[in-house]
């Protein structure tokens, strides 16, 4: 401002000097940019307030204030977006990224922050090429790995999710939000696993239904409740297969098991009733033989020890048909994985085979003679008349046009 008064002084002696005039109006503007900067950073320190205090629409009214001031100012912007996230406001947080990318491609900040308000929208493949983009630039950011690490896990790739959580916290062991995602995508890689197994299981013991093996499709069904000890149904269907082997005990705790998850079933209600009444025939009728039951002790010591006999035998035959079925489990499992390792050899066969093909001829097209064969002169001097593959579309080959030649064929 003395500067100013000093170039009025100046045109008052001579309002016709030149350089007074351009030296004023210089002055002028940079006292214009000074209170410009000074406005900027009182609303700037404003808005840190608001934002410490959580009120995110006072602050975002600031963020605008200054952006009428500055709008290039792609901080604000960033500022701004992430206000609007914390509102829930995903599409205008995006916009306000964009923004700030268009001022710098390169902004990390709103590359993060605009994958994050994608992935609250659910387009999780979109919000993957923004993480992907901030990593060229800076592939070490422990935030941007886990906004990475979240889309992956929302498109149920959670093997890559937990490499990026990984990668993490090899950068920062101590880092509590990519511990916590890490033990999130663990827990959700095994219900994963747990899944699969479970609907292989199921399978298994609908075969052996069939067969009406039953006492290895409810082995079936112990080891899909030792998974999932929820899954009413599994406990229903043991408990039929347990009635249909008379073992009516047995049927009668897996439908209470059964209830206690779902009481209002009226299907394992009716089950329950049913085995009820089969036991309570049963109990009668084991009454009238014990009362007419007349044996000596020593036959009755007999008979226990053959019953208790029978019971060692079963639990043997129970313990090696389990082993059985976890074996056959095994071996489909490795029969499967057998398959996948023989389809990639194949692949990997075909690819050292294509690397062995000779190096190409560079040619160029003379003439056409009828419909997949055409006249090429290569670069070694001499033409040729040479089949196109089916590869390649013969309209294309016109005269003068460069094409490679296979040495084989």
């Amino acid at each position: 401002s003395e500067a100013i008064e000093c170039y009025d002084r100046a045109l008052e002696i001579n309002p016709n000097h030149e350089l007074a005039k351009n030296n004023k109006k210089i002055a002028e503007e940079r006292l214009k940019e000074e209170e410009k900067l000074k406005k900027i950073k009182e609303l700037k320190e404003s808005a840190k307030y608001y934002k410490k205090q959580n009120n995110y629409k006072e602050a975002i009214k600031l963020y605008e204030e200054i952006l009428k001031l500055d709008p290039n100012n792609y901080k604000t912007y960033n500022n701004k977006g992430w206000a609007l996230r914390k509102l829930e406001e995903y599409e205008k947080a995006i916009e306000c990224y964009d923004k700030a990318l268009e001022i710098d491609s390169n902004n990390i900040y709103a590359l993060e922050g605009k994958g994050r308000a994608l992935n609250h929208l659910g387009k999780h493949e979109e919000a993957l090429k923004c993480f992907d983009r901030a990593l060229e630039i800076e592939p070490n950011n422990i935030y941007v790995l886990n906004g990475k690490g979240w889309a992956l896990e929302e498109l149920g790739k959670h093997e890559e999710a937990l490499k990026c959580y990984n990668k993490a916290l090899e950068i920062n062991p101590n880092h509590k939000l990519a511990k916590n995602n890490k033990k999130i995508a663990e827990e959700k890689l095994k219900e994963k696993y747990n899944l699969k197994k479970i609907k292989e299981l199921k399978e298994f013991a609908e075969d052996y239904k069939k067969q009406k093996d039953y006492e290895m499709a409810i082995k079936c069904y112990e080891e899909i409740l030792e998974l999932n000890p929820k899954d009413h149904n599994t406990w229903n269907s043991k408990g039929i297969l347990h009635f249909k082997l008379e073992e009516y005990e047995e049927a009668l705790n897996c439908f209470n098991e059964a209830l206690k998850i779902k009481p209002d079933d009226e299907t394992i209600l009716k089950n329950k009733e049913v085995v009820e009444k089969k036991l309570k025939k049963e109990k009668k009728t084991f009454t009238d033989e014990f009362k007419k039951d007349k044996d000596t002790d020593e036959n009755s010591n007999i008979k226990g020890n053959f019953i208790k006999e029978q019971l060692q035998e079963r639990a043997k035959i129970a313990e090696l048909e389990s082993k059985i079925l976890k074996l056959e489990i095994e071996k489909k499992q490795l029969e499967r994985e057998n398959l996948q390792l023989m389809k990639e050899n194949e692949i990997l066969r075909r690819e050292l085979d294509r690397m062995r093909v000779p190096p190409l001829i560079v040619g160029t097209v003379v003439d056409k003679v009828g419909e997949r064969k055409v006249v090429v002169k290569s670069s070694t001097g001499p033409s040729f008349l040479v089949n196109v593959s089916h590869f390649v579309n013969p309209d294309d080959l016109t005269p003068g046009k460069r094409v490679c030649l296979n040495q084989q064929t």
